[in-house]
């Protein structure tokens, strides 16, 4: 009699408590299993501190990370990767942002030898990856690198200028710049 007792509990258990216990802990049907990157509907915001960098700094951002239908927080990811791409849309660097809630922050560094130029930082979660690279948070930054030898670098036209950036000493900046260097005066300026 006992054991009968305890096998039907257990039934009405497994049978009414469980669906119900079942229903209230998932928020809808798309938390319960049958997520997917077609019905998932999560999107991510990119933040960073600048829009222009100079090679070897640091790069602070931030991530949101938003439900597109509703607009409001996404719970659903933990994790956002961050690359820094090339313009043929290879990784340079990377780093994963925890989402601390529905957001989260970070920072990478820009490589000392990276060439003058745009890159494009992108963002996604784990489930994003399944979606076509579109879809994905970017920001077009500039880096420029100073380091680099610039004398083949043009500029535009100046009257009486070779197109290039001056390098010899009769350019008038560099011997303006020379003459004050030596104590001589400009009529207003006195240097030593």
């Amino acid at each position: 009699m006992k054991s009968s007792f305890h096998i039907s509990l257990v039934n009405v258990w497994l049978i009414v408590v469980m669906p119900v216990l079942m229903s209230f802990s998932q928020e809808n049907d798309r938390l319960s299993g049958n997520l997917s990157a077609e019905n998932l509907n999560e999107e991510l915001y990119l933040i960073t501190d600048r829009d222009i960098y100079i090679s070897g700094e640091e790069v602070y951002i931030k991530v949101l990370c938003r439900d597109r239908e509703t607009r409001r927080p996404s719970f659903i990811s933990k994790v956002a990767y961050i690359s820094l791409l090339d313009n043929e849309s290879l990784p340079i660097a990377q780093v994963k942002v925890w989402l601390n809630g529905s957001s989260g922050s970070g920072k990478f560094m820009i490589p000392e030898t990276l060439p003058t130029g745009s890159y494009m930082i992108s963002a996604c979660t784990e489930w994003m990856r399944n979606l076509p690279a579109e879809s994905y948070a970017c920001k077009l930054v500039s880096v420029i690198n100073p380091f680099i030898n610039i004398d083949h670098i043009k500029v535009s036209h100046i009257p009486g200028s070779s197109n290039t950036i001056p390098t010899s000493a009769d350019s008038t900046g560099v011997v303006r710049a020379e003459r004050l260097a030596s104590g001589q005066s400009d009529g207003a300026h006195f240097y030593l």
